[in-house]
């Protein structure tokens, strides 16, 4: 039988990680498939044309500076629209980051943060990004109010979807008995996910929760 163990974890606090800028595999390959104003010329008369993930990439363009100058109004504008209007998920990602962040372009707006993040975490999501910065969102209570259970179930959907800060998030809530009861086993499961996918600090909260748990 275990014995009873102070909480005295590296698992403090949940990681404040926001994806400022979320860019798919097949952007990477559209941008090299053409030249910078090629693209950008195709994305602004697609976008025009009601395709939104052409409107998706034209705000990436604006964010990043490729081509156009780095501009972050027009970037949160036409992530607004792609989100609005065509559902893509990384621009509702990046416009709720904006959003949350503040730009140069616009003042910190907890609000339109959280219902972008919303929108960027439906039932059928594939990429869990979005749904790692709700959960956030629930877990600090901003834009909405505070609950940790719900966090939990978003860093949980995220952790399922390949996002390592979704396992090491949720480790830490396990840790901590906050949505969830304490669970130093699973705790301990989660962080080992988590650096199996390359977090390096959760490699570290492993070998820790290893000592505490005495565990080899």
């Amino acid at each position: 039988m275990k014995k009873n163990i102070v909480i005295v974890v590296v698992l403090a606090i949940a990681l404040i990680v926001i994806f400022n800028i979320a860019v798919s595999e097949n952007d990477v390959q559209n941008i090299s498939n053409l030249s910078s104003e090629e693209q950008f010329t195709k994305n602004k008369k697609e976008c025009s044309e009601n395709n939104y993930d052409a409107c998706y990439q034209l705000a990436l363009q604006y964010n990043l500076g490729e081509f156009v100058q780095l501009d972050e109004g027009e970037a949160l504008k036409f992530y607004e629209i792609a989100c609005d209007n065509g559902d893509v998920i990384l621009a509702c990602i990046n416009a709720g980051a904006m959003y949350l962040n503040g730009t140069s372009a616009t003042v910190q707006n907890m609000n339109k943060s959280f219902n972008y993040l919303t929108k960027s975490c439906p039932n059928n999501v594939e990429n869990g990004i979005g749904c790692a910065n709700l959960a956030l969102m629930y877990y600090h209570g901003r834009g909405t109010k505070q609950s940790f259970a719900k966090a939990a179930d978003l860093f949980d959907k995220s952790c399922e979807l390949g996002i390592s800060l979704g396992c090491h998030n949720l480790a830490i809530l396990y840790s901590n008995g906050k949505g969830v009861p304490i669970d130093l086993d699973k705790s301990l499961e989660l962080v080992e996910k988590a650096c199996s996918m390359g977090d390096e600090t959760a490699c570290f909260s492993a070998t820790t929760l290893k000592k505490q748990l005495q565990v080899k």
